[in-house]
């Protein structure tokens, strides 16, 4: 019965009425299949009846089978179209459609609500094209405007710094963004939230920051990032400010916590601090560059390459001084093994207080107290009381106030 009644079906279908032999398909009907035919007719009729009476209206012709609510997102670097899927869809397929061509066809599962491309450039045409699957075949194809990535123009004054892989902290998302977009390199993303921070000034220097200036620097074991000034030229950059003495003056006969944390202005005169520089010789072996320069002008340099002092616990004994070279010479190998002394902390092993005579803070030792003293009073005129000023005895002698000194400290590996 029922090949008979499939038979009658498809002779119907073919020739557009109820027959009872069809040529095209080969099939023999009965009156009894065609009677099968109108009794299943009639069954469709009743049905199709009470279901336009349940709803109060025929029954709606099916739409095409297509994405609903299509929204297309575009930023410079990447568009994403997302979508309610259609009733009864089994997948889909996703195409690009480049400058260069058609992408190849992306096949999309039927959970899928989204597709996702960042293969766009800047300036460049793109449309994204959609086509969800279902049981019998593919459906309307989705085909979206015409879109061209833009770089973002224009930044809120929020200030959230993001600091990017170049070591540069930009003001806010935004404007990573645009440098992102407009950079020739690729390669740049987001580091991380806040400032760039680096481990000491050769660290940024690896990090391809050639400009001298201000850094914020975070060394291991530092409980906090702290500013430090960096020299990104002299005999190849990377060295981390540790004093600089000149002729902005500043007030340095202080007490042991002032040295300790450091003081003064890193545009001018200052002190990096103990603390500051015992984290950054912790991580391994420093290089110390000294340049000191005369009333007249003259100027020259020491150079050390091994330096280190010990923790606060020891009062940052000067443990080692090493490897010296250079035309102002060595007046640092007096110091080596003396703690810190200050005017309230008397470390010099002497009758002398040594802080206090020479109106400074140093690592004196003995009677002597030290062949240098960088953090003495700052006077302009050459000749001077003994020991009262700053000086560096193998360059100009203890009795001649030096207008500027420097020290700095790198990492030799970098």
């Amino acid at each position: 019965m029922k090949i008979l009644v499939l038979c009658a079906i498809l002779a119907y279908s073919a020739r557009g009425g109820i027959v009872t032999a069809d040529d095209h398909t080969g099939c023999e009907v009965t009156d009894a299949a065609i009677a099968e035919l109108e009794e299943l007719k009639t069954l469709v009729d009743q049905l199709t009846t009470l279901v336009e009476t349940i709803i109060g209206g025929s029954i709606p012709e099916p739409g095409p089978f297509v994405i609903i609510n299509p929204v297309l997102t575009v930023t410079w670097k990447e568009a994403k179209l997302t979508w309610t899927p259609p009733q009864g869809v089994i997948g889909y397929t996703a195409t690009l459609i480049t400058p260069e061509g058609v992408q190849p066809v992306v096949r999309l599962s039927p959970f899928t609500e989204s597709f996702t491309t960042t293969d766009i450039t800047v300036g460049e045409e793109y449309t994204v094209k959609i086509t969800p699957i279902k049981g019998d075949g593919p459906g309307e194809t989705f085909i979206s405007e015409v879109f061209v990535p833009v770089c973002p123009m224009i930044c809120t004054f929020e200030y959230r710094p993001q600091c990017g892989t170049d070591g540069t902290t930009y003001s806010n998302p935004c404007a990573l963004e645009i440098a992102q977009c407009e950079g020739s390199d690729e390669t740049l993303e987001l580091a991380y939230e806040g400032p760039c921070v680096f481990a000491d000034c050769s660290a940024a220097l690896t990090n391809g920051k050639t400009t001298s200036g201000k850094y914020i620097l975070q060394p291991a074991g530092a409980p906090a990032p702290f500013e430090a000034v960096c020299d990104m030229v002299t005999d190849g950059g990377g060295w981390t400010v540790i004093l600089v003495r000149d002729s902005t003056g500043g007030n340095f006969y202080r007490d042991m916590a002032d040295y300790v944390a450091g003081f003064g202005d890193l545009d001018g005169s200052h002190w990096l601090g103990l603390e500051n520089l015992y984290l950054l010789n912790k991580q391994g072996n420093v290089e110390m560059l000294i340049q000191v320069t005369d009333q007249s002008g003259t100027s020259d340099v020491s150079t050390y390459s091994n330096f280190r002092i010990n923790n606060a616990d020891t009062d940052y004994t000067l443990e080692t001084v090493a490897g010296f070279k250079g035309g102002a010479g060595n007046a640092l190998f007096y110091n080596k093994g003396a703690s810190f002394s200050a005017r309230d902390m008397d470390n010099d092993g002497s009758v002398r207080n040594c802080a206090e005579e020479l109106v400074g803070g140093w690592w004196y030792r003995g009677g002597m107290c030290s062949r240098s003293n960088p953090l003495g009073e700052y006077r302009t005129r050459a000749e001077f009381e003994n020991e009262k000023g700053i000086f560096w005895a193998p360059f100009r002698g203890k009795t001649h106030s030096l207008s500027y000194i420097s020290m700095k400290i790198r990492d030799p590996t970098a």
